[in-house]
């Protein structure tokens, strides 16, 4: 009786590790199960990051290419006027010449 004692025990004391193992195995999994669902959101809150900011890149491009294009436009507007004020400049100055050579031969 003793030995049957002393054997269910022993059987006992050795049973507990198992036990303890396979609760630490399906801890580990489950840890590794959270891990890799932390990573793909993870992956996916980056790639959202990365589409806007692929977004922002593009509507500040458009908004460079629109003041590119305005700052054009308004380099042809100052050129024109430019050669507008040219053109009265030589007209006036033509004028004035013209008037001179009248007051001399008078």
């Amino acid at each position: 009786m003793k030995r049957v004692i002393i054997s269910s025990i022993l059987i006992l004391f050795l049973s507990f590790p198992f036990v303890s193992c396979r609760e630490t195995a399906e801890r580990a999994k489950e840890a590794s199960q959270q891990a890799g669902e932390a990573l793909d959101k993870t992956a996916d809150d980056l790639k959202e990051v990365g589409n806007d900011a692929m977004d922002k890149a593009d509507k500040i491009g458009d908004d460079l290419k629109d003041a590119g294009n305005d700052a054009l436009d308004k380099a042809d507007e100052i050129g024109d006027d430019i050669k507008d004020a040219a053109d009265k400049t030589v007209d006036k100055t033509k004028k004035a010449v013209d008037d001179t050579k009248e007051a001399l031969n008078n």
